[in-house]
């Protein structure tokens, strides 16, 4: 922020300058840290093959995630905020306490536009749920539409297209998370009931 600035003003400042060298040699170095880290981990064989998959972005999910304590795959949802609550998605609530890990939660949302983008067969699964979920909001007669320009809730009988969206991304996230959990349990020796 600071450098835009500068520029903008059409000034320099050396200790900026500075501060952003020993930055960027700092991050070079915790990125490679977290590629020895994530290259290590007996899931890599797997997720390494997973078109969308990046160091920093698997590193950020998986570093959050003691797969001993998830002896099931609902368990590591639940941790990982991709449980259900009364049907729903669960929500903040002010002055409770989450449910869920939501660092975790983001890095996985962030780690599902990444699987989107790289178009494989998670981006294929995601569009085969996204038919699914307009399907199943017309047979609930909701007219799917456009989100406004203007925030306000959806009316009775209608669903927003980025509610859909929404709805076959996180299915997609919940595929990723159960075909991890399995093949990182199986690589540690650790029981997959079910």
């Amino acid at each position: 922020v600071r450098q835009s600035h500068l520029r903008r003003n059409g000034s320099e400042d050396s200790v900026t300058q500075q501060v952003i060298k020993e930055l960027d040699g700092f991050e070079d170095r915790v990125t490679a840290m977290l590629a020895l880290h994530v290259k290590g981990h007996p899931a890599t064989p797997w997720f390494s093959r997973v078109k969308g998959i990046g160091l920093e972005n698997i590193g950020k999910v998986v570093g959050l995630i003691d797969i001993e304590k998830a002896p099931t795959v609902s368990s590591l949802w639940k941790f990982a905020g991709f449980h259900v609550v009364d049907g729903k998605s669960p929500k903040r609530v002010k002055g409770e306490k989450l449910t869920y890990n939501a660092t975790l939660r983001t890095m996985c949302w962030r780690l599902g536009s990444s699987l989107m983008r790289a178009q494989g067969k998670f981006y294929a699964y995601y569009l085969k749920a996204k038919e699914e979920e307009e399907e199943k909001a017309r047979k609930e007669d909701l007219t799917i539409i456009p989100a406004p320009t203007t925030k306000r809730p959806e009316r009775e009988g209608e669903i927003y297209e980025g509610h859909i969206h929404n709805r076959a991304l996180r299915r997609m996230i919940k595929l990723f998370l159960s075909l991890l959990w399995e093949v990182w349990r199986k690589a540690e020796g650790l029981p997959t009931p079910g």
